[in-house]
């Protein structure tokens, strides 16, 4: 058995299917919703456990509504299988399209981040989201 070849990226999926012309609208038209965004090693994702806590509780802040964890986890192992990749740039973005809807969920899948060989400067500012 042969492996399909790799999605062109990006690669983007609502729901657990290939994105559509009209599902790309809601984010591109809608403006109101939250996203985490994580490096995929080998199908691992370090601090997965922090990403889908953050999922959750932005959706209970935004919408008064929970993101199910296990939910987002198998959309993410989805999109990934359906890019065909195992190590990837993801981001899970939560939408509400209306009150009476369950929460949109917006895998997107690309190329994985490439650590920069120069030393970083960092400095501390004080800053805190109003929402997510």
């Amino acid at each position: 058995m042969t492996t399909p070849p790799p999605a062109p990226f990006p690669y983007t999926e609502f729901d657990g299917r290939p994105a559509t012309e009209a599902d790309l609208r809601i984010p591109a038209f809608l403006g109101y919703g939250h996203f985490t965004a994580m490096q995929v090693r080998d199908g691992r994702v370090r601090g997965l456990d922090l990403h889908l806590a953050r999922l959750d509780a932005a959706s209970q802040e935004l919408f008064e509504r929970g993101l199910d964890g296990d939910r987002v986890r198998a959309l993410v192992r989805h999109a990934l299988d359906g890019a065909g990749v195992r190590d990837a740039s993801v981001r899970v973005h939560g939408f509400l399209p209306s009150e009476d809807a369950e929460t949109t969920v917006m895998v997107t899948v690309r190329g994985p981040a490439r650590k920069s060989a120069e030393p970083h400067a960092l400095m501390s500012v004080p800053y805190a989201r109003t929402v997510p």
